[in-house]
């Protein structure tokens, strides 16, 4: 896991990276489906994910980590369909400094 800063967004790869495809036959990968684990965060914190070609970032969470707890939870996310990050997710931490790993078991086409 790498520690997540503060009010900070980071992108993660998504189609192409296994077990998610880069296309099947001119088909592209629209959504995953993960379980987004926070680690032992230094603050009670919110996580989004979402398609790195949105803005602004939604106003909903998909973890809401209290300091210190090590939790998971089941999200479904749209990849990027435009620009540069097609096929990525953005994942955006509110406060404090925490640990996360987003685990991907399937995806939609």
């Amino acid at each position: 896991p790498n520690p997540r800063t503060p009010n900070h967004t980071e992108i993660l790869p998504g189609a192409g990276v296994s077990p998610t495809p880069a296309e099947i036959g001119l088909v592209k990968p629209v959504a995953t489906v993960a379980n987004l684990t926070g680690i032992a965060g230094t603050a009670a914190t919110v996580l989004v994910l979402y398609p790195s070609d949105v803005s602004p970032r939604p106003q909903v969470s998909d973890l809401n980590p209290n300091a210190g707890q090590v939790v998971a939870n089941l999200a479904i996310v749209s990849l990027a369909q435009t620009g540069g990050n097609s096929g990525d997710v953005n994942l955006f931490n509110a406060v404090g400094t925490i640990d996360a790993i987003l685990d991907v078991a399937g995806w939609f086409q």
